[in-house]
């Protein structure tokens, strides 16, 4: 477990130098921490075989970190973590479902491009591609898996005119993948899901 931290750390490390560098590159006009709690709602968009994953609703944190070159372009930087049941359903002959469950920790790193919109009473709207890695880790033991991700997110932040240093981001925070099947052939779906995860939080801005 704390091997996997430590890389996963390295990971994120990586990641945000990077986006550092690139602000630097082209001279930063602000910089911002946030975070937010988040919920996870997975949604299976390809099938190949009679294995179908059906992942548990969760919680979660995402922190982001992000850099403004320009106006209306800016760099992001994020962490997830989710906690959840991997689930998976085997259609037999009989046509009896099978649900095999794995206790799940999921983190997340991933790095995109922000488009931001004109504000307009104080509302901000942005849009944001990119992608990453997530690594699956099942709780208690096991064989954690780490899968590449595509990352979007459509929002908007709301900046009080009284506290333009402290703003209120409500977004909607997406990954695509490969589901999970920790290595085992009986749970191999080949599936591309879509992880939709709502968020509502805050952010600072230096």
């Amino acid at each position: 477990m704390k091997k996997r931290l430590m890389t996963l750390a390295a990971v994120i490390a990586a990641v945000a130098g990077a986006t550092c560098a690139q602000g630097q590159f082209y001279k930063i006009r602000g910089l911002e921490a946030g975070a937010s709690a988040t919920g996870r709602y997975v949604t299976p968009i390809s099938n190949e075989n009679s294995v179908t994953p059906r992942p548990t609703e969760g919680v979660g944190l995402l922190v982001t970190l992000r850099a403004a070159p320009k106006s209306w372009l800016g760099l992001e930087a994020n962490y997830g973590l989710n906690h959840y049941n991997e689930r998976y359903s085997t259609q037999g002959v009989t046509d009896r479902t099978v649900n095999d469950r794995i206790n799940t920790y999921q983190h997340e790193a991933t790095l995109g491009y922000v488009l931001h919109l004109k504000t307009l009473y104080g509302i901000q709207p942005f849009v944001v591609v990119g992608g990453g890695a997530t690594d699956f880790l099942p709780r208690g033991g096991g064989q954690n898996q780490w899968r590449g991700a595509g990352m979007y997110e459509v929002g908007f932040d709301y900046i009080p005119k009284r506290s333009p240093h402290v703003g209120f981001r409500i977004q909607q925070h997406a990954l695509l993948y490969k589901a999970p099947d920790y290595y085992q052939n009986a749970l191999r779906s080949n599936t591309w899901v879509h992880q939709s995860s709502p968020a509502a939080g805050v952010f600072v801005r230096f």
